[in-house]
């Protein structure tokens, strides 16, 4: 009898250990939905967009400027400016700049070089 008594509060325990279980697995599914839709909406929207080629253009100038002497001043004194803007500005921008490229590897490359100027 009390073998029977255990064994049910055994299959008991186990069928909500499961449950549990089950509604993990089920958040988790419903999470990475949640992503593969975000990730494929984002993908559809850049098909028609220049933000990217623009972005890539913007931050490619001053750095070729670096390699032409005439204008290499140029792009240390436009430096020196920007590091006399305001911090929520440069936050904004490189916000814009990390969702036009992927929010989610601008963040890892943040979190890696520990970037926080």
């Amino acid at each position: 009898m009390w073998f029977q008594a255990l064994t049910a509060a055994g299959g008991w325990i186990f069928e909500i250990f499961k449950g549990k279980q089950d509604i993990v697995r089920q958040a988790a599914h419903a999470k990475a939905q949640r992503v593969i839709s975000w990730e494929e909406a984002m993908a559809n929207g850049a098909a028609t967009s220049w933000k990217d080629e623009w972005f890539t253009v913007l931050l490619s100038v001053p750095f070729i400027m670096c390699f032409i002497p005439q204008l290499a001043p140029y792009a240390h004194q436009g430096f020196i400016q920007l590091e006399q803007t305001p911090e929520f500005y440069r936050y904004m921008f490189g916000l814009a700049v990390g969702a036009s490229f992927g929010f989610r590897g601008f963040d890892k490359f943040v979190r890696t070089r520990n970037i926080r100027n």
